[in-house]
Formats: C-alpha cells, structure tokens, sequence
C-alpha cells in the first residue's frame, strides 16, 4: 500500500523529523514537505492535492494558520485526512468553527508510531468498504 503524506511546517527540524520518522515507520510511504504558508496554500488549491492520502498542517506557519489551508484543502474537495500537528497552545486555539476540517489533532513533540498507527488505521478502513 503505497500512500503520499504532505507535512506543511515553517519549522524544518520539526518537518524532516516528521518526514524520517513516519518513511522509517511507513517504509513504501512517500512523505514531501512544504516550508511556506504560501506554498502550502498553493498546494492546498492545487489539483496535485488529490495525490496525496493524508496532510499534517502545523498550527501556525510563518504568515498564516493551519486551519486556513485546511479551510482550502477542503474548498477544494480534498477527501483525504487532515492531522494539525501543533504546539499546545494552538492546539487549543483552533476556533471551534473550524474544528471540522481536522480528521484529528497531535500535540507536538508528535507521537509517531501512534500517528503511523492511526492513519494506517484510517487507510485499513477505507480499503475494507
């Protein structure tokens, strides 16, 4: 089962860890970075988006919030699951409003294999129906 994984964070330590950890986790997945909000948002508005299985959005990247590309990703139909990935404190500061776009949310440091866990979880489901 070969899956694609965008992580959009303005921290590259945070991203490159996020990225070996779930290919060492999830060898056959490919997992591709984004640094910028802006990229991020263009991307999000993209048709390549439907390539990919799953995004990880950091709550707060550079010039703008997680949950605005979320908005985009899902203006734009994206099916695929959404994980905010933040510290703390914007965790808890998504507006309840939009709340809805996340599939779910992890606290950052980010436990990997429960991630792993979890979006294989998903991706299990959805080759059962």
């Amino acid at each position: 089962m070969s899956k694609k994984i965008l992580v959009i964070d303005d921290d590259k330590g945070v991203a490159m860890v996020l990225k070996e950890m779930l290919e060492s986790v999830m060898p056959d997945f490919q997992v591709d970075v984004i640094l910028r909000f802006s990229l991020g948002m263009e991307k999000a508005k993209s048709a390549e988006i439907c390539g990919y299985s799953a995004v990880l959005l950091d709550g707060q990247i550079d010039a703008g919030h997680g949950y605005d590309i979320a908005e985009a990703l899902r203006a734009n139909s994206y099916k695929g699951i959404i994980f905010s990935i933040a510290g703390r404190a914007l965790c808890d500061a998504v507006p309840e409003k939009k709340r809805w776009l996340y599939n779910g949310s992890y606290q950052k440091p980010v436990p990997f294999h429960e991630l792993a866990g979890e979006l294989l979880d998903v991706w299990l489901r959805e080759d059962e129906d």
